[in-house]
């Protein structure tokens, strides 16, 4: 047999190829290098929460199946709504390879807003370890996200839920959000939600908390502060520099401008001043939340909506979906710039029990639960995989902390963010 001989092309794709694979070596070990120290000391010191089993262990992945939605009784007071305030139609595959699954959270309700398909009843879903998923229907298909939630706060009046966590129709997929945000607080506010309540009301763990800080049994020794308030899942990965700084903005400084002067009269904005004359015909008049966060994507108690007359969440989705306006302008103005504020300790009333936040303790359970990363990291892959580069498929996760290093676009292409540019 001849001896194989290269040509001069074959030979020098072969010496890309094998420079590539050492620049991709080399940036992966640059990449952990320059992971934020602080969140390796954290990992290392936080310890699990005391709760026997917090998340079932048998898994989501391949188990989801459709079921008779009149099967689902509505959720207990002890359980926890993940709603999905998307439009579309997904079909039973889209359903099933949702990334929401890989929460992987037994006492769950994913609640999946469509306004397409008026023609096709509202269906419902379960995975092996007990999550559920129901559609909710809503029409017309206006209004955006803050109509999903404002019909979400109507639907779940009467019986809420202990919690429940709000994302926009791409889910954990956004520059304004990620999969590690997503995953990591609510699977923390979660596991703090059964170490607290317990899994019914007569749970091992259903003494209540004290405040803002838990005192049942040695939780509070073992992991400490459990929020009682809301907490934003924003991060705005898809901005330059996004420090991790989660009682911030976190959303661009000409809409935290808008969202500062919201309930000013001397905004120049039809939709934004409309939306003031809606929250007075209603009696309500807001104070400034002590935290408040971007682009409308958070969790909190889910007896807050009692804070307020059914007939406000009636207003304010009326409002939105009123298509004479630009739902684009009044969703924000009607939602993303007020509900912070509607939920903030100092505009509850008593009855609902919400305690002041101490930014110090709420702080540290952020980073709590950013510590967690490498705990949920192959949850946070499963979600990642449409961030995968087409040109690097091969490429591991990495996650928000790594996002600031100079090859940050190899990993996170621009043209993979969905629903909307990113803000100045």
């Amino acid at each position: 047999m001849p001896p194989l001989v290269l040509s001069s092309s074959s030979t020098s794709r072969a010496w890309h190829t094998l420079a590539a694979a050492c620049v991709v070596v080399i940036l992966c070990a640059l990449s952990y290098a320059t992971e934020d120290v602080s969140t390796r000391v954290v990992s290392v010191l936080a310890k699990p929460p005391p709760v026997a089993v917090l998340v079932s262990p048998i898994s989501c992945a391949s188990t989801v199946v459709a079921i008779d939605p009149s099967s689902l009784t509505s959720p207990s007071t002890s359980r926890f709504d993940v709603v999905i305030g998307g439009y579309e139609f997904l079909t039973s595959d889209d359903v099933a390879n949702h990334h929401v699954w890989a929460l992987n959270l037994p006492l769950a309700t994913v609640v999946f807003y469509r306004r397409t398909r008026a023609e096709v009843k509202a269906r419902a879903w379960r995975c092996a370890s007990g999550m559920t998923a129901i559609e909710r229907l809503m029409f017309p298909n206006y209004g955006r996200d803050g109509s999903a939630f404002w019909d979400w706060a109507m639907f779940r009046y009467d019986a809420p839920p202990r919690a429940v966590a709000y994302l926009h129709g791409h889910g954990a997929l956004a520059w304004h959000t990620s999969c590690e945000t997503v995953f990591t607080r609510i699977r923390t506010y979660y596991d703090d939600m059964l170490r607290v309540h317990g899994d019914d009301d007569g749970g091992a763990y259903s003494r209540r908390i004290g405040g803002n800080n838990v005192t049942d049994v040695d939780a509070a020794d073992d992991v400490g502060y459990a929020p009682e308030s809301m907490v934003t899942l924003s991060f705005a990965r898809g901005r330059r520099e996004t420090p991790f700084a989660p009682l911030e903005w976190n959303g661009g400084r000409r809409r935290l401008l808008t969202a500062r002067t919201n309930s000013d009269d001397s905004y120049d904005g039809v939709e934004t001043a409309k939306c003031v004359d809606v929250l007075r015909s209603v009696n309500v008049t807001l104070k400034p939340a002590t935290v408040r966060s971007c682009c409308g994507t958070f969790i909190m108690p889910g007896r807050f909506i009692r804070g307020y007359a059914l007939e406000v969440y009636k207003a304010l989705h009326g409002f939105i979906m009123d298509q004479s306006m630009d739902d684009g302008i009044s969703g924000r103005a009607c939602f993303e710039f007020i509900v912070y504020g509607m939920f903030s300790a100092n505009n509850l009333p008593a009855h609902v029990k919400a305690p002041d936040v101490n930014l110090t303790a709420l702080s540290a359970w952020f980073d709590r639960a950013h510590a967690r990363t490498r705990e949920l990291k192959p949850a946070m892959e499963s979600c990642e995989r449409n961030y995968k580069s087409s040109m690097f498929p091969f490429l591991p996760y990495l996650g928000d902390a790594h996002r600031r290093v100079f090859f940050n676009k190899i990993w996170f292409p621009a043209r993979r963010y969905v629903q909307g540019d990113v803000p100045p």
